[in-house]
């Protein structure tokens, strides 16, 4: 059994002349990274947000993690409260503000398969 789920996100990037280039920053999870380029950049993001993710789920941290960092599971069929949107809107607003010129969609793919299968997958690259 494969279940495919997606993370998606907001990204922010803008110039830095102290990193001679471009930083790019994930306000959800409150991480960072660079590139020489506005587009190097945005790939590094989303590169370490996947990184970050698929460790937490490797260390079966994700959970505490992301509850931390504010999300709680919400069924597919209830509605988000207009406050909720509200907040994150403030909140990316208000780093605009510093400087992040722009803003980005991070779509982070995470692959669960069953733990049968992974050993098999294991016990096959031995």
């Amino acid at each position: 059994m494969k279940i495919k789920m997606t993370i998606s996100l907001k990204g922010l990037v803008r110039p830095d002349d102290v990193a001679e280039g471009f930083v790019s920053y994930c306000p959800s999870l409150n991480v960072y990274s660079h590139g020489h380029t506005e587009q190097d950049a945005i790939a590094c993001i989303e590169k370490t947000v996947t990184l970050y993710l698929e460790t937490c789920l490797q260390r079966r941290i994700l959970e505490s993690v992301l509850e931390k960092a504010g999300f709680v599971a919400v069924p597919s069929n209830a509605p988000v409260p207009v406050s909720e949107l509200e907040q994150d809107y403030i909140i990316i607003e208000r780093l605009r503000d510093k400087n992040y010129d722009k803003t980005f969609d991070i779509e982070v793919p995470i692959n669960l398969i069953a733990q049968e299968q992974a050993a098999n997958l294991s016990q096959s690259a031995a």
